[in-house]
């Protein structure tokens, strides 16, 4: 189980259409921008190339699109897609002619309560 630090700042649009519309836009309820940036470091061993075990750090950065709609007072739900780039680092032996740089794609849907 990799260790993550995550951090994805988002930019709402739209929410003074919605308002001026008279719709919902309690709990951020409008469509949004975001960079997702993260960093990932695994513990366990993910491939092995020549009899040299690799254990993978990873480097990611993913714009994406997304809505947030607000339901039943209290609840959310939440869909985003984003395409961006990740860079893999090879901690036991950097001299592999491996690729480090791989498109990575993202899918999300989410359900979430706000008190």
């Amino acid at each position: 189980m990799p260790l993550s630090l995550v951090v994805e700042p988002r930019f709402y649009y739209g929410i003074d259409r919605r308002n001026r519309l008279g719709r919902n836009i309690s709990h951020d309820s409008s469509n949004y921008f975001s960079i997702k940036t993260a960093f990932a470091a695994y513990r366990n061993s993910i491939y092995k190339i020549d009899d040299v075990i690799r254990i993978v750090n990873a480097f990611l950065i993913l714009p994406s699109f997304g809505i947030r709609r607000s339901f039943a007072k209290n609840f959310n739900y939440e869909f985003s897609t984003g395409f961006g780039l990740s860079y893999n680092i090879f901690n036991n032996n950097n001299s592999c002619n491996c690729d480090h740089l791989y498109n990575s794609y993202d899918l999300q849907a989410k359900i979430g309560y706000t008190s």
